[in-house]
Parts: C-alpha cells; structure tokens; sequence
C-alpha cells in the first residue's frame, strides 16, 4: 500500500507543475513532488490562492495579519483549515516553506492534526535571531521552539540557512 505524501505550498504550484510538465519551467519550486509517484508513495498537493474569497481565508487574515506584521514571518493557518480534510488524510505532510509550516506546527502542538509533518525552513532562524534583542523577537522565539517540537522533521536548505538554527 502506498503511502499518502501531501506538499503543501505557500502558492502558484499548480501553474509551475504545469509548465514543468510541458517542459518550460524549472522543477526546483516543487521540492520533488513530481517524481515521488511511484508504488510506494501516491503524492499530491495543496496550495494557498491569494485571489480566493474563501470565508475561511478572509475569516483568518486579520490574525495572520497581525502575527506576520509584528513577528516578520509569514503565517496562513487559512491555508491549512482549507485544506484540512487533505491534511488529516495524508500520511505524511511536507511543509514547503515556514507561512506554511508554522501554523502546521502550532496546529501539531495544540494536538489538533497527528499526521507527521517535513517541515522545510527557508530562514526562520536567522529572522528570529536578527529580532533576538526585542521583547517581541525573545517571546516569538521562544513560542515557535515549543510548537516546532512537535514537528517530526525540520529541513533547512544550505549551510548557510543550517547555521543560525543550530546556534539557536
């Protein structure tokens, strides 16, 4: 049986898939997804729509709003409620980017989604450790290393990127 792989992107995927797939735009955006189908594992995808006027989304964008504004990082829990029947029936769900993986992880923490979560991190650490003199950065800091406990697996991309999260 084939393990349920789920990517969740911050958004345009499905239009970079597209043009991959007719041989006119690069792969490296879609961290793999197209040649993990195989007999082992059935990969699908999910991705935020900015031009959506899904109540979910408009329900959520004041409090993303005011988390991503006073912690500098991105956070669409929306796409996550959106697309939560997916989520909840993977397997396993990997996270493209921290707008997308810390509400992954603050919904992990609260214990309301058990599915295993990759988490991909493209410079969360070196956001909070350029914040670690204000209060605001030190209580945010500390906020995401407990939800970021409950994620299975942080990937961080380079050496450079891999740094400040082993100094943190």
């Amino acid at each position: 049986m084939a393990v349920n792989c789920l990517f969740l992107f911050r958004r345009d995927r499905a239009y970079q898939l597209e043009k991959w797939t007719q041989g006119e735009g690069p792969i490296d955006f879609l961290y793999g997804f197209p040649l993990l189908e195989n007999d082992k594992i059935a990969s699908d995808f999910a991705e935020g729509d900015d031009r959506s006027n899904d109540w979910r989304r408009r329900l959520c964008y004041p409090f993303e709003s005011i988390i991503s504004r006073t912690v500098g990082i991105g956070f669409s829990i929306h796409i996550a409620i959106i697309h939560w029947s997916k989520i909840v029936k993977s397997d396993v769900v990997v996270s493209t980017v921290d707008t997308c993986g810390l509400p992954l992880a603050l919904l992990k923490w609260l214990k309301l989604i058990k599915t295993p979560v990759i988490y991909i991190s493209q410079g969360l650490a070196h956001r909070l450790h350029s914040r670690r003199g204000s209060l605001i950065g030190r209580v945010t800091k500390y906020i995401y290393s407990r939800f970021l406990q409950s994620i299975e697996r942080v990937l961080v991309l380079g050496e450079g990127a891999a740094l400040p999260v082993i100094e943190e």
